[in-house]
Order: C-alpha cells, then structure tokens, then sequence
C-alpha cells in the first residue's frame, strides 16, 4: 500500500511539473515577439507584486525596461508606453489601429447595451453616429457659449458656498461633483423635472449612484484578470453593476416619459440634449446606424457619469497640484486672488485663454491611467 502511494504521489508531482512546463512554453512562444518586461509568476503574472497607484508602478518598471515593456496580469498580457514620443505614436499617428477600448466586466455589466456605447463601440457606424451626436449637440462651440449663463450661476452658487466656510474644512471634490452635476443634468434634461425638490430628489440619488458605480469600476476584478471565471462572479461585482443599471434605468425612464407627455400635451419642449436624442431616435438613425431608446439612456448614463466624475477630479487633481506646488511663474499669479474684493456678483467665468496660469497647471495632469486601448492587429 505505501508502495503505491508513494508510486500515486510521485505521479502527481510529474504530471504537475510537466504542466508547468507546458504552460511556460506555451507563454514563452506566445510572449516571444512582445517587448521586454518581468517574469512574473505562473498562472497569475505580476498581480501580486503591482502597486495599488499603477502610474507610480509603470513608472519604476519603465526605469527598469524601457519606455515600453509588457507586464502579464492574470492570462492578460498587457503593453505599456510611457514616453511621450511613443504615446504620439499610439495615439495619433495609429489611431486607427489602437482606438478601441478594452471594457471591463464592471462596465459590460452596468451599461445600457454591452460594448455598444460612445465608451466601448468599434469604430464603425455607431460608433460614429454617437459622436457625432454629442460633438454636435452637447460639445460644439455654440452649444457651450449657449450654456454659459446656467455655468455662471452654478459655479457662482459654489463659489458662495466656499467663501461662507472661510477657515473651516471643506471637501473640495465633494463640491465639484455637485457643481458639474447641477451643469451636466440641467444641460441634458433641464426644463423636464418641474419643481425643485424633485430636482435635488434626482441629485441626491445620481451622486449616490454615481459613486458606487466608480467605486464597483475602481476594484480590481478576478473576472477582468482570468475571463474564464467571469460567469462565476465571484467577487459579486456584476450583479451590484446590474442593480445599479436598474436604478438608472428607472430614472432615465421617468425622465423621458415626462418629455414624451410633455410633447404629447403640447407643451413648449427646451431644445436641450434630450430633444435632440428622442429626435434621432424617432428616426431611427442615421441610415447607416440604428439609434433606439436603448441608445438614448445608454448615451444619457455616459454624458451623466462622465461630464461629472471626470471634471471634477480634474479640479480636485489641479487644486492639489496647486497646493503641493503653490510658486507661480514670473508675471503670472494664480486666478481668483482679486475675487473676494471684487465680490462674486460681476465675476464672469472667464474663458480658457484668460486663464494662461491654469492651463499650464492642467497642460501636465498627474492622473492614474484610463480604459486601456485594444489593437485591431494581432502581433
């Protein structure tokens, strides 16, 4: 018996070791024509050695191999650039070969329509329709200068609040959420939520919603690492990712049906982002590309997470570069020091070309890395 014990112990080891052969060799060939970057383990890479801030950790794998290196997370091998030079490349000059996004499983989860978003679409006649949709409508130059005033107030109303806590901790990031979300869902639906309490009810649960969702989108995810176990779940992220869809999907809805009836009822509509969504979506697209209710909350949720998320920590990152480097150039001095003796009732929100001191401080953002770009070609 302990012959054949030992006989069924030593087989096991063999035909361990001869799988971790194989699948050395297998990564090897596989990895043969990719850049040089670390060894990292079997089975799961370098996950267990990446630091939480990942731009600090592609920093100091850089300095060791290269400007570009690959790094293999999980059964992912990802590409790192990180000189300017070769981002240029990338991004300009290949464009069209690097311009399609990797979507994680969080954000397949709680999207309207999979991949099929401004975020995540191939570029096609979707993806081009939807573009166009929001650089004509929401992002033209006429559009902005149209949406001046109602920037003004809001950013005069957050100014206010400031000034009123003079000397007391304030949350700067918390505030600039509120800020950009009273700009970005006045500019999409403003004239559709009628009383204001209704208004600060929609608020309250989209900030809410909004930062569970970039929390869900921040956690790393087995399922992201190893796509065989992505139906199991594991980590419970889909299914929160579904719940907050439905939320949204819920609000969305409410919102457009009060539009819809309102149109119905013949009341005067304001020609905000909205109208012009159920618009296309009356017609059905473009011709080339369909355009339904689907696509209407999907581009809505994208317009709403993004335009608020995202400027706000912009402001929230330029602020603390400011604080940790307060020294201003030579004739230049930081904006907004002369704004308490002007007083906020002829403050005018200046344009960015006034602003030459903060677009220097934003021409260089200290920002963690975004969606990672899918190459169209196999190396």
């Amino acid at each position: 018996m302990e012959a054949m014990a030992s006989s069924a112990n030593l087989f096991f080891y063999a035909a361990l070791l001869f799988l971790a052969v194989l699948y050395l060799a297998i990564t090897r060939r596989r990895t043969s024509r990719l850049p040089p970057g670390p060894t990292g383990l079997p089975l799961v890479g370098s996950l267990p050695f990446i630091h939480p801030n990942l731009h600090v950790c592609f920093a100091g794998l850089a300095a060791k191999h290269g400007p570009i290196f690959s790094i293999r997370l999980g059964s992912k091998v990802e590409i790192v650039v990180t000189s300017p030079e070769l981002a240029h490349e990338v991004l300009r000059d290949k464009d069209p070969v690097f311009s399609n996004r990797v979507i994680p499983e969080a954000g397949r989860a709680v999207s309207f329509d999979g991949v099929e978003n401004i975020v995540g679409a191939p570029v096609g006649p979707k993806w081009r329709l939807l573009r166009r949709i929001c650089a004509h409508e929401m992002l033209s130059p006429t559009g902005l200068d149209n949406l001046y005033g109602l920037r003004r107030r809001e950013f005069r109303s957050t100014l206010s609040f400031l000034y009123s806590q003079a000397g007391e901790p304030v949350d700067i990031g918390a505030q600039m959420f509120v800020n950009m979300l009273n700009v970005v869902t006045s500019t999409l639906w403003g004239g559709t939520i009628g009383s204001e309490s209704e208004r600060a009810a929609v608020g309250k649960e989209f900030r809410g919603l909004i930062a569970k969702l970039t929390e869900l989108l921040g956690s790393p995810n087995l399922s992201d690492f190893f796509p065989v176990l992505a139906p199991f779940d594991l980590q419970g992220i889909r299914r929160n990712m579904e719940r907050i869809r439905v939320r949204f999907d819920k609000i969305f809805e409410k919102i457009i049906q009060q539009r819809v009836k309102g149109q119905q009822d013949g009341s005067k509509m304001a020609t905000d982002f909205l109208e012009c969504l159920l618009k296309t979506e009356k017609e059905g697209g473009d011709g080339k590309a369909t355009f339904t209710m689907t696509d209407v909350k999907s581009l809505l949720m994208d317009m709403v997470v993004a335009g608020t998320e995202t400027m706000s920590n912009t402001v929230e990152w330029a602020i603390a570069e400011m604080i940790q480097k307060p020294q201003a150039p030579p004739g230049a001095a930081p904006h907004g020091a002369a704004l308490p003796e002007r007083g906020l009732d002829d403050w005018r929100v200046p344009r960015p070309s006034g602003l030459p001191y903060l677009c220097q401080r934003l021409g260089h953002p200290q920002e963690p890395p975004g969606l990672e770009r899918a190459s169209r070609v196999q190396p």
